[in-house]
């Protein structure tokens, strides 16, 4: 009776911890709900996950920079944490700072407005489902999107809901706001236009490109370039359209016979360039008067994470490593090898670059030639969202839903000793 009893506790034992196990995967499925017969995409948490460079040597033989810079943490803000039960313990979504406030989304589907200077919560607004995407604000409104499908329009004074539509897909990416339209582009590739003030639908257009297999959980955002609205989608293709819902053209980037392929990154777009990097490690300068004409390429470097052009120099992070190249041709000025893990994109304030890891660690990197200033850990079990900075403080919110304010000061150079 005994023994009898004994495998019984084994067998549920262990149907309890393959359920977990099961639970725990992060294979998730878009939004349940969503347009007639249409499927949805597997997600995979970053192309690092899916692409990860082989590495040659277990130890890193980092750059270190003789300049002496110190990070002082001045304040941690908890932001509403996500169940137990949910299997997915990560923030994706990156603050938004319009004037004294900062606007920022959590996995547990709440969106606060938090006052910089002080440090304090203004208000917040439960949504429907998990936020992952970043927010816009401009005047009186804050547009943002969850996961669950929902667009969302609050003042951006009190919170207050101004309108909330259904879009069918999740919403990974920012909203973009033209005059008094605002465009939202979802999971599934649609991109729907609205009255900014009213949320009345002017059009949407349908779906191009991957609707099943594996994507990466990030979401091209719009940018408006020359009377033409340009984005990105899962399947690795460019597209441009009007301002009236028609296609002006479009073009395949990423390899579609990878893994991974999509164009997740908003296009950077300057008079000579439209700048764009893919999952499968490309990045792109296409020409802008033409129909996705490609200038240069360059392999085996970027990912979904946004470009940054500061300086005359264009900065790509992906696969743990942060490259500087020549904007006008692709040839590389440094590269820094980091981590493993899943990098963010960089931000830069004067003479300090950013780049937050997964794991936990981020790195102070010296945007002229790729040395390591600093690193720093910090709680929260890493960070899939990007670092900004506000009035001089870096910004950066952890899996954990901790809101950290960091201060990052410059010391002069140790004398050397004489002989």
């Amino acid at each position: 009776m005994v023994s009898y009893q004994w495998r019984c506790r084994k067998q549920i034992i262990a149907f309890i911890l393959a359920l977990v196990f099961f639970l725990s995967i992060d294979l998730s499925i878009g939004s349940k709900q969503g347009f007639a017969g249409e499927k949805t995409k597997k997600h995979l948490l970053s192309s690092e996950s899916a692409l990860n460079r082989e590495r040659t040597s277990k130890w890193r033989n980092y750059n270190r920079s003789e300049r002496r810079v110190s990070v002082s943490k001045q304040d941690v803000m908890r932001l509403k944490k996500s169940s137990f039960w949910n299997s997915r313990p990560f923030q994706f979504s990156i603050p938004t700072a319009n004037n004294s406030k900062l606007y920022v989304g959590v996995d547990a589907g709440v969106f606060y407005a938090i006052d910089v200077d002080k440090g304090e919560k203004l208000w917040k607004y439960k949504t429907s489902g998990p936020i992952q995407s970043q927010a816009f604000a401009q005047d009186d409104y804050v547009f943002f999107g969850d996961i669950d499908g929902y667009a969302y329009a609050l003042n951006s004074d009190n919170g207050t809901e101004i309108w909330k539509k259904f879009l069918g897909s999740a919403i990974l990416s920012t909203p973009l706001v033209v005059d008094n339209r605002v465009y939202f582009l979802t999971d599934a590739g649609r991109l729907f236009s609205f009255d900014r003030n009213s949320g009345e639908e002017f059009w949407h257009t349908e779906a191009f490109g991957k609707k099943e297999g594996f994507s990466v959980r990030k979401g091209s955002t719009p940018v408006f370039y020359n009377g033409k609205i340009l984005f990105g989608n899962a399947a690795g293709m460019l597209f441009a359209y009007d301002t009236n819902g028609n296609l002006s053209w479009a073009r395949q980037l990423g390899d579609r016979d990878a893994l991974v392929s999509d164009l997740d990154c908003k296009p950077l777009i300057t008079d000579k360039c439209i700048y764009v990097t893919t999952a499968d490690k490309q990045v792109f300068c296409i020409k802008p008067e033409s129909s996705g004409e490609i200038s240069w390429r360059v392999d085996s470097v970027g990912g979904v994470n946004d470009l940054l052009l500061v300086n005359d120099t264009l900065y790509v992070s992906g696969g743990g490593v942060v490259i500087a190249i020549v904007p006008e041709n692709g040839n590389f000025i440094w590269e820094q090898d980091l981590d493993l893990s899943g990098i963010s994109a960089p931000a830069i304030l004067r003479d300090v670059m950013v780049v937050a890891a997964t794991h936990g660690k981020f790195y102070l990197i010296d945007p002229k030639n790729g040395d390591i200033l600093s690193s720093r850990y910090i709680k929260g079990g890493g960070t899939f969202s990007d670092p900004i900075f506000v009035n001089d403080r870096l910004i950066l919110l952890s899996n954990s839903g901790r809101l950290y304010s960091f201060e990052i000061k410059e010391k002069p150079p140790k004398k050397r000793k004489s002989n």
